[in-house]
């Protein structure tokens, strides 16, 4: 089985939190807690989880770290779902998801500047940005 295959969403006492027994998943557990914390539907949480699972995939199977992901970085992310055939509406939502968890963990935006460059701010297919 693929080890990055291993980090799945798992509901502890009616909270959702990421579970892997190779990899440390406090900052994303934590980041769930503050979204609960903000009152959204248990619903809307747990999209949060499943969109943090595909991340956390993704990273594990490319060999990255969250704190150092650029903008660039997630044109290959997007373009890692698209071969997945995921829908635009949710590599929409797991790249909102992503900014969000970074911004949480870093205190910062991602970066910007000379040779980074970003994916469209609302994905809709390929050949329709």
């Amino acid at each position: 089985m693929d080890d990055a295959k291993t980090i799945r969403v798992c509901n502890r006492n009616g909270r959702y939190q990421l579970v892997d027994d190779a990899q440390d998943l406090v900052d994303a557990n934590e980041f769930l807690r503050s979204i609960e914390v903000r009152g959204l539907s248990p619903h809307t949480v747990r999209a949060y989880a499943d969109d943090l699972v595909v991340l956390y995939r993704w990273l594990k199977q490319c060999g990255r770290q969250l704190e150092e992901l650029s903008q660039t970085d997630l044109l290959g992310y997007m373009e890692a779902q698209q071969e997945d055939g995921a829908h635009p509406n949710s590599i929409n939502r797991r790249l909102i998801t992503c900014r969000q968890l970074y911004s949480f963990v870093t205190g910062r935006q991602m970066e910007w500047g000379r040779g980074l460059m970003s994916p469209a701010r609302h994905y809709r297919g390929r050949g329709r940005d």
